[in-house]
């Protein structure tokens, strides 16, 4: 069935990660990942692929529980405290030890419902639009802006090197599960995850060296020769 509807070889399809031990922190970077980190070496300063997810609360917030549950996402997810490095000539991805996620806090209590949305705004965006150092830091800033005593909005901004926005879709899930554990001190009722992005891109290497890149490379040359420009309406 998929190659019936899959019309790609089977050496260039992504091939299925398996399980890794843990002690393992080095790891190449996907095929995605380096167009990605590419980008960001031809220029720092672009933000055109930050990905930002904002949360309002209206109700009580247990500050110390949302720090709880943002420390326990990163330890569970390796891809949200990864750096991407330089080794010798080739970029690597390095997984860092969990530690506390910092929360960055903002105060604004405005008075009116427009004064809330303008100041929300206000508060995220120099982290929106502030980019990220891909080498020193993890790829992952969270803001909580406090607007009066029970109306809060989070902020999530994630770098598209690691994640999209399906995967942003089970962060949230698994933050307010996380939080909800945290609030009643029960375990939190999520899956064993037996494999981490790194995972993922060991695989993909083991599939596609070099011989293979350059093989893919001139299947979709000849697959896309001649393919006319796509013509997109500008309104």
């Amino acid at each position: 069935m998929t190659a019936a509807v899959d019309p790609t070889p089977a050496p260039f399809r992504a091939p299925t990660p398996t399980h890794s031990p843990r002690p393992a922190t080095d790891y190449p970077l996907t095929v995605d990942q380096r167009r990605l980190w590419f980008l960001q070496q031809l220029d720092p300063a672009d933000t055109g692929y930050h990905l930002y997810l904002v949360r309002r609360w209206r109700g009580p917030l247990d500050v110390g529980a949302l720090r709880t549950a943002l420390d326990a996402l990163t330890a569970r997810h390796e891809i949200l405290r990864t750096r991407f490095v330089v080794v010798g000539d080739e970029p690597r991805q390095v997984v860092d030890p969990p530690a506390p996620v910092p929360l960055v806090r903002h105060d604004v209590s405005p008075a009116g419902e427009d004064d809330v949305e303008r100041a929300l705004t206000g508060a995220v965006a120099p982290y929106v639009n502030t980019p990220f150092d891909l080498a020193a830091g993890p790829p992952l800033r969270a803001v909580l802006v406090r607007a009066g005593e029970h109306e809060h909005a989070l902020c999530l901004v994630l770098h598209h090197i690691a994640g999209d926005g399906w995967s942003a879709g089970v962060l949230w899930h698994e933050l307010l599960t996380l939080y909800g554990a945290a609030l009643t001190d029960s375990v939190p009722q999520l899956p064993f995850l037996a494999i981490q992005y790194g995972d993922h891109a060991r695989a993909e290497e083991s599939r596609l060296g070099p011989d293979e890149r350059e093989q893919a490379y001139v299947h979709w040359r000849d697959r896309l020769a001649g393919a006319e420009p796509l013509r997109l309406p500008l309104d």
